[in-house]
């Protein structure tokens, strides 16, 4: 009876075990997340705890992002004002993408 008890606190054991390296993983995500969202995106904090304004806070940073992205690869040639001009009526941004994913603006 004894090594019964033995293997079976090792099944427990092992699945606690599993369950604290799941947990651990995907704390670890998290922190990879938060640090990337300080780091290119600018948040510090997050404005509240509710999961619309946290998207909307997210995605208004990530829309900001791009647009400086755009701006810098068109070597500052038109102003952010008159990229989001451009985009709101649906008119393409002149820029040329090579095959290996570099843009550069069209001559």
């Amino acid at each position: 009876m004894y090594p019964y008890i033995m293997a079976h606190n090792y099944r427990i054991y092992r699945r606690f075990l599993t369950c604290i390296f799941t947990i651990y993983s995907q704390r670890w995500n998290i922190d990879i997340f938060f640090r990337t969202m300080k780091t290119y995106l600018k948040i510090d904090h997050l404005i509240s705890r509710k999961i619309n304004s946290i998207m909307v806070q997210i995605f208004t940073a990530m829309i900001a992002y791009i647009v400086l992205m755009i701006q810098d690869m068109l070597s500052c040639r038109m102003s952010i004002q008159e990229i989001i001009s451009l985009a709101k009526h649906g008119i393409s941004l002149p820029l040329r993408i090579n095959e290996a994913g570099k843009a550069s603006v069209k001559a």
